[in-house]
């Protein structure tokens, strides 16, 4: 049968077309000479000798700096390689102590150790410890020649600030977990493995801390461990001003600002040595200082427009009684070109100066912030709507006299004698239209407003037990009712008054 299909070449030899095989790396060795041998031996020993210093290098890094972490810093390494690789002896305590900064109660690589600790140890039922060891600069504590048996340990914070050093004194606290330096002793076990613990410290962090005024400075007080947590170093010969968290005072006429979360002192303004002799005004940024050379006023500013200069109207000296900043270029003042004129408001911009019309002589002038402001007269007390051009007047306050203003702007308050002060909402009268105010009795100091808290000192000479009084808030309910919120105890601080509130 014919199938069809076409013939199929003829089929070639397999090996015909193949390509010609090449001697093997290890064929072309052994029939090398001699020469050729002994540089390929010293190749593939160089070559080794480079991948086992690689794999050593390697392994370095990995345990000084693993996978996605950063470089270490010598101490690091080398609390890191002592703590993990030493071993303790049968009669050694070893601790290694480092900066728990995420609290999770074990040490990272990126945590540093910590050395403002000592430990004291003391045989079990004893009351005094027998020895006290400091950590290295490496965060480790070693105590050597122990006899095997049951000890008990405590951590102290022997850190303290040198007090001849810096303007401001900090005192740092630790915690080990919610427990503070110094710790409760505690139970160690030493058997014949000797004894090894890593501890991670927290450095404290008070919610709250209260800037107390006494007659030596400035305090900043944490009232619920009720203690000092930072002061100044010297008494302050001049006005204080605290804005935010940050500090101003002149200091051999210079203006300083102690910039409070870096705990660091820069020179702010310079020349204001007739400034820090007499009363002076800080701009709410801090940026100009106003303050009055006999009855004139100057100011000085780090707005570059605005850098030095006084105040003429009419061609006329004013000569001021009040001011008030607005912003950090403008404020109001209460003056007058010569004795025999009488007192009025006037606006400065800069030194651009305009007066204001009043319903009567002013004796007081504030700013209320939104651009509304008052002033004082013998009688009463105008708060004026600026946008509305409108004064309404407040005759509770009295006469305009001794008038002070909330940092917010919202209240303003005044003492009504015998412990006694009337507090106006001026947000509240400004929307009714009506009068709004709370009488507050009780209070012996002069309060400090701060949102709708108020603080006051009860001061008292300190005891022999470190008893000064107390400080009181309180503050304003939803109800509109103010009442006690907190009391809470002076210890070795001798305040007056608190200044401001660090939350």
């Amino acid at each position: 049968m014919q199938d069809f299909l076409p013939d199929l070449p003829p089929v070639a030899s397999a090996e015909a077309d193949l390509p010609e095989q090449k001697p093997s790396f290890f064929e072309r060795l052994k029939s090398a000479g001699s020469d050729d041998k002994r540089l390929v031996r010293l190749l593939l020993l160089v070559g080794f000798g480079v991948l086992l210093i690689l794999g050593i290098a390697a392994a370095v890094l990995e345990q000084v700096a693993p996978r996605g972490g950063g470089v270490k810093t010598e101490s690091e390494v080398l609390f890191s390689s002592q703590l993990w690789q030493i071993q303790p002896l049968p009669n050694q305590i070893i601790f290694g102590f480092y900066l728990d900064n995420n609290s999770n109660n074990q040490f990272d690589y990126q945590e540093s150790p910590f050395d403002k600790v000592s430990v004291a140890i003391r045989r079990l039922g004893e009351t005094e410890p027998f020895r006290r060891v400091a950590a290295g600069s490496d965060g480790l504590v070693k105590i050597d020649d122990l006899a095997q048996g049951e000890y008990e340990i405590s951590l102290d914070n022997y850190s303290l600030p040198d007090s001849e050093a810096g303007e401001w004194l900090w005192f740092d606290q630790y915690q080990q977990n919610t427990e503070f330096l110094p710790t409760a002793w505690r139970g160690v076990s030493l058997a014949g493995q000797g004894y090894k613990e890593l501890i991670g410290l927290i450095a404290y962090q008070p919610p709250l801390l209260l800037a107390l005024v006494s007659d030596a400075g400035i305090s900043w007080y944490d009232p619920l461990r009720a203690r000092v947590y930072a002061k100044s170093n010297q008494p302050l010969t001049s006005d204080v001003f605290i804005h935010g968290h940050n500090v101003y005072y002149i200091k051999e006429g210079n203006l300083q600002k102690l910039d409070w979360s870096n705990r660091a002192v820069t020179e702010e303004l310079i020349w204001l040595e007739e400034a820090e002799a007499g009363g002076w005004w800080l701009s709410p940024g801090g940026k100009t200082v106003a303050y009055k050379v006999g009855k004139e006023l100057i100011y000085r500013s780090q707005v570059e427009d605005c850098r030095e200069g006084g105040l003429l109207w009419d061609g006329l000296r004013l000569e001021v009684k009040a001011i008030s900043f607005i912003d950090e270029i403008s404020w109001l003042v209460i003056g007058r070109g010569d004795q025999e004129a009488p007192w009025q408001v006037f606006k400065v911009d800069c030194g651009n100066v305009e007066p204001v019309e009043t319903a009567a002589e002013p004796v007081s002038v504030g700013v209320l912030g939104g651009g509304d402001w008052f002033f004082g007269s013998t009688d009463s007390v105008y708060l004026v709507d600026n946008a509305k051009q409108q004064r309404v007047k407040y005759s509770a306050l009295g006469n305009g006299q001794n008038i002070s203003v909330s940092d917010d702007k919202r209240y303003l308050f005044k003492s009504l004698g015998q412990n006694s002060w009337l507090v106006v909402d001026y947000p509240a009268v400004k929307t009714s239209g009506v009068e709004k105010h709370y009488l507050l009795t009780g209070i012996a100091g002069e309060p400090t407003l701060i949102g709708d808290d108020v603080y006051f000192v009860r001061a008292k000479p300190c005891e022999a037990d470190g008893d000064c009084g107390e400080v009181v808030r309180i503050k304003l309910g939803g109800s509109g009712v103010w009442s006690i919120e907190s009391t809470w105890d002076l210890k070795d601080v001798a305040a007056t008054k608190v200044l401001g509130v660090i939350n």
